[in-house]
């Protein structure tokens, strides 16, 4: 299963994939607040945000699930 598969099965859409960064969304169900997990490849590193609408982005933690798709997705970038 590829990372985008997995991240998908929690609700994850990927929005970005280009030369710079991989990005996965994934909105509330009041679509007032979305999680993304960006993919930086210049630095290979990665950060998890929550942002609201109207107060701005927070950091936020990930659960076994989308740790696994992570750690997926930094194979296929050859980072590990």
């Amino acid at each position: 299963m590829t990372a985008k598969q997995m991240f998908a099965q929690k609700g994850y859409e990927q929005t970005t994939n280009d030369e710079n960064a991989v990005m996965y969304k994934k909105k509330s169900k009041d679509r007032y607040t979305e999680k993304r997990i960006v993919f930086k490849k210049k630095g290979k590193e990665f950060m998890v945000e929550w942002e609201e609408c109207f107060t701005g982005a927070y950091a936020d933690s990930v659960d076994l699930e989308e740790l696994k798709a992570i750690i997926k997705q930094a194979e296929e970038l050859n980072w590990l």
